[in-house]
């Protein structure tokens, strides 16, 4: 972000003398032909925006503090922005395994017409000093994330005003259901259906976890009902200290099920009678 005068003037293209009218036109000009509902999933534009926001925030704070400091002797202290909390749906493999991820959220940000001044003639903002805006935010998810678990990210928050930093941004963790899994703790839980002969005769087994897939060896004459361990198999997640913990996967064994006798194919005809 630019956080001196001369970057500022050189990101929005304007000389020494511009003027507050030459630095409005400059900054319109460039915000609206950078604005992400332009470029929509282009995350250098909204980068570019953003910057040129913080630069037309720089010029014209400097401006308004001169006339502040004129009028009063004294600046506007800094106003630190607000601290922001969202819940996040996370799909279980995703919150079991971890990883990169992109969550959308809706959060507020500096006012592009007004640069956050809270002018109440801006038509952008009605003097709010900011607008809500939609974007996607990388984030890396720590593997074994739990129900109502906090993750931080610093600066990710509500902006500041008057040169204040920005708040931090809390994401709270909810992990969805899986029709195949159940967690308890870093165990999981699963079961795999066999046919009467592998259970009989015994022999490889493949079975799904949340790490990927694994072939075990059952023995013959295996009863349905029978529950596998496999160490290590589980959900692995960083302790406090920093250890790796890794949880169990248990596979229970189940008879499949025989297929149903399809049901006899009937004349259209044999509908019409009463």
């Amino acid at each position: 972000m630019p956080t001196s005068r001369e970057a500022a003037r050189r990101l929005l293209g304007l000389p020494d003398d511009a003027d507050r009218d030459d630095l409005r036109r400059a900054y319109r000009k460039l915000a609206f032909t950078c604005h992400p509902d332009r470029h929509p999933g282009n995350p250098q534009m909204e980068k570019r925006f953003k910057r040129l926001g913080e630069a037309y925030r720089v010029l014209t704070d400097e401006r308004e503090a001169d006339k502040r400091d004129a009028l009063s002797g004294a600046p506007e202290a800094p106003v630190p922005g607000r601290d922001l909390y969202y819940r996040i749906r996370l799909d279980f493999l995703l919150s079991a395994r971890g990883g990169e991820a992109t969550i959308r959220i809706s959060r507020p940000a500096l006012c592009p017409e007004c640069a956050g001044r809270r002018d109440s003639d801006c038509p952008r903002c009605a003097g709010r000093g900011e607008v809500i805006i939609r974007d996607g935010i990388g984030v890396r998810l720590p593997s074994g994330l739990e129900e109502e678990e906090t993750l931080r990210l610093p600066g990710e928050g509500a902006p500041g005003r008057f040169g204040g930093p920005p708040g931090d941004l809390y994401l709270i963790a909810s992990p969805l259901n899986h029709p195949a899994f159940e967690r308890r703790g870093l165990d999981v839980h699963s079961v795999v259906q066999l046919p009467a002969f592998r259970l009989m005769e015994g022999g490889p087994v493949r079975v799904f976890t949340v790490q990927g897939a694994v072939k075990i060896t059952i023995q013959p004459r295996t009863r349905p009902g029978r529950i596998f361990r496999l160490a290590g198999w589980g959900i692995a997640r960083r302790s406090g200290d920093g250890r790796l913990e890794k949880g169990d996967h248990f596979v229970r064994a189940s008879e499949m099920p025989l297929k149903a006798e399809p049901e006899p194919e009937r004349d259209f005809a044999s509908y019409l009678r009463y």
